[in-house]
């Protein structure tokens, strides 16, 4: 599981969550653009990694990427805009740090239910 971000307390509980259900994770912190290899990831639309990515997803051919973009208070309206792209050509799902249960539904769309 790739996790493009800048490491906060939010991303760290969400890594923690994903290793408790048996995923691995690895985050990329610089601007690398969309990795082609990667087939599930978060993508934290707040940090220049994040965004690098979501530009070079927007442009790759859709190969069965799982995606969620996550949109924090400091996201601008490019992040959005992106988000939108992305959506026509990718199976990417939309959450905003500021709902309760961000972490639960981030984790549950990359890896599954932790218990149903």
């Amino acid at each position: 599981m790739t996790i493009y971000a800048r490491h906060t307390p939010l991303i760290a509980r969400i890594a923690d969550e994903i290793r408790a259900r048996g995923a691995s994770t690895h985050t990329v912190s610089i601007e690398t653009g969309w990795v082609k290899t990667v087939s599930r990831a978060l993508m934290v639309l707040d940090s220049p990694a994040g965004m690098s990515a979501a530009r070079g997803l927007c442009e790759a051919d859709p190969h069965g990427t799982r995606v969620v973009a996550l949109l924090t208070d400091e996201s601008d309206v490019d992040a959005e805009d992106l988000c939108d792209r992305c959506i026509e050509r990718h199976d990417v799902v939309v959450l905003r740090s500021a709902d309760d249960d961000v972490v639960e539904r981030a984790v549950d769309e990359l890896v599954g239910t932790s218990s149903t």
